[in-house]
């Protein structure tokens, strides 16, 4: 009897017959980020909490993407991104903040950029 002639295995498992004296039974080889008896639950890699700095995770198959929030970027969203680099303020020094960047204009000068 070759128990695998019914395609029990999901999601491109690969199944192997076997027989332990009188007791035949299938076994599937689950493809990556696959699991269960039949390989027929996805994997949920966003169940460990991936994404730090408030990112959203969107599971996918054999993987995750984090949706990063304004300010962060990178693969778990770990890298603050430095609004300062390069300095946009024209005459002071920049402050890096969460979600942007704020001024301190030197003497004489003021605006958001220290332009005037």
């Amino acid at each position: 009897i070759n128990l695998c002639d019914s395609n029990p295995c999901r999601n491109g498992a690969t199944c192997t017959d076997h027989v332990e004296g009188t007791r035949a039974f299938y076994q599937c080889i689950c493809s990556d980020g696959f699991l269960g008896l039949n390989c027929e639950s996805d994997f949920n890699e966003c169940a460990s909490n991936p994404c730090i700095n408030s990112g959203a995770c969107i599971d996918l198959v054999n993987g995750f993407q984090c949706t990063c929030r304004t300010g962060f970027t990178g693969r778990t969203c770990e890298t603050n991104i430095n609004s300062c680099s390069p300095n946009p303020c024209l005459n002071g020094a920049c402050t890096d903040l969460l979600d942007g960047f704020v001024c301190n204009c030197n003497p004489g000068f003021a605006g958001p950029v220290c332009e005037i």
